[in-house]
């Protein structure tokens, strides 16, 4: 191997030693938080009721919501609420002011191991 190389695996080894303890306290705090489908507030496929509109003549016999046409002479299509997964990009600084460890003598957690935590939680 050559000296760069042995570098870079030596500074990826070290930064990989702290990986495991952060990530399990990231699976701890992930459990915490209660996941869900996100609703985009339009109508689409989904589970949850959005709205009844008045039926057009594109839609087919079996769109229609029979209960709720038979209430009045009209009738209605029932449409869900459009459900759907969000894309995040979670991005961490690694600038100097994230080596920030506590005022007295930096014993405490580094903000920069924080950060990471916190991303980890919240992916």
């Amino acid at each position: 191997m050559s000296d760069r190389a042995t570098s870079l695996h030596a500074g990826a080894s070290a930064a990989a030693e702290d990986l495991p303890a952060l990530y399990l306290e990231a699976e701890r705090l992930a459990r915490a938080v209660q996941h869900g489908a996100h609703g985009l507030r339009r109508a689409g496929a989904g589970e949850d009721f959005w709205q009844y509109r008045p039926a057009h003549d594109s839609d087919s016999a079996r769109m229609i919501d029979w209960r709720r046409s038979g209430r009045s002479d009209a009738r209605f299509v029932r449409d869900r609420e459009r459900q759907g997964a969000e894309a995040l990009v979670l991005w961490v600084s690694c600038g100097a002011g994230m080596d920030y460890a506590g005022a007295e003598g930096g014993q405490g957690t580094r903000k920069l191991d924080r950060a990471r935590l916190i991303g980890l939680g919240a992916a």
